[in-house]
């Protein structure tokens, strides 16, 4: 059976086999992944994204850096999405990590770097891109 569950900090180990799968033209050390689960600044909040569980094995993930910003003198929580991986044997269900993060209408969700193929998943949950290169 699969779960979502929020990512916390101990999940690190058990998630970094997934983020150092994800291609990038420059490979990234283990110790940046890591920043993802160990935020440097104060005002991150949890959860940290969100890792797809199959029995005790954490088989996806779908990170959030997640600020909280005083707007018009209201508090608001603006999250960037990051790094969304999935075991390739789970890739049907990669779905599942994205529906808690939109489901919150006060969130303020972004996503600067996304791939093509899930700028066009983005775009089916009416984000909107902002600008254009």
């Amino acid at each position: 059976m699969l779960k979502v569950l929020p990512a916390k900090k101990e999940n690190f180990d058990n998630v970094y086999p997934l983020l150092a799968q994800i291609p990038s033209p420059i490979p990234i050390p283990r110790e940046t992944w890591r920043n993802l689960f160990n935020p440097q600044w104060d005002c991150q909040v949890e959860p940290l994204g969100y890792v797809l569980v199959k029995d005790d094995e954490i088989v996806g993930y779908i990170g959030l850096i997640t600020v909280q910003r005083e707007i018009h003198g209201q508090r608001h929580e603006i999250m960037n999405l990051t790094s969304w991986t999935v075991n390739k044997h789970y890739g049907g269900h990669a779905m599942e990590m994205l529906f808690p993060v939109i489901q919150d209408p006060k969130r303020t969700l972004t996503c600067f770097t996304p791939a093509k193929s899930v700028s066009l998943i983005f775009r089916r949950f009416g984000f909107q891109e902002l600008n254009a290169f």
